[in-house]
């Protein structure tokens, strides 16, 4: 299984000095979680050639989706940057298989940019002929 996702990352965005309240509950574990399930559909299904990522949960704001990939590197590490795959919050409560399924989704996009393939229009927001799942 690969590495785990916890590692100093600085993220490029406009949120960067945004203060999250003290009473915030910890998503630390779930994000674990996510990882842990990354790593193994990557073995499973990619044959362990996805890179290492920043899995992350945040809100689906105006997008209607269960989560996405970004198109660009947007977290910084000591040495190289990632690309994160979002799952939002609001859809943590339905059946694992969906999750899994969501996740999944989100790490075929990781492999196409990968591999150079652009299967989405609309600056990411519709899959194009591209896209296979």
């Amino acid at each position: 299984m690969g590495e785990s996702n916890i590692f100093p990352v600085r993220r490029r965005n406009r949120f960067e000095n945004r203060k999250i309240p003290i009473t915030t509950p910890s998503i630390a574990p779930i994000v674990n979680a996510l990882d842990s399930l990354f790593w193994q559909l990557n073995d499973k299904y990619f044959e362990s050639s996805l890179s290492k990522c920043v899995i992350a949960i945040s809100e689906k704001g105006r997008r209607n989706a269960y989560g996405w990939c970004t198109c660009d590197k947007v977290w910084q590490g000591d040495a190289e940057r990632h690309y994160e795959i979002n799952i939002c919050p609001e859809y943590l409560n339905r059946p694992i298989e969906d999750i899994c399924e969501t996740l999944l989704h989100e790490m075929i996009h990781l492999k196409n940019l990968q591999d150079n393939i652009n299967d989405t229009s609309r600056n990411g927001f519709y899959h194009n002929k591209e896209f296979k799942i």
